[in-house]
């Protein structure tokens, strides 16, 4: 989703990009919301490796 909401993010911000500018009129929540999906992959990483580093299964 992170990739889409990129490439999404430069087609609006492309000299040509009037048409997803006006199907996507505010462009600070896409930036927001790609931020998040990238905060939340790069939490899942960590919590995997810290997983895998110390034998951590979850729970049942």
């Amino acid at each position: 989703m992170a990739l889409i909401e990129a490439w999404l993010l430069v087609a609006l911000l492309a000299p040509t990009g009037e048409t997803l500018q006006r199907l996507i009129p505010n462009r600070a929540d896409l930036i927001r919301s790609h931020i998040d999906y990238l905060m939340m992959a790069l939490l899942l990483f960590i919590f995997y490796g810290l997983c895998r580093l110390t034998g951590a299964a979850p729970a049942d």
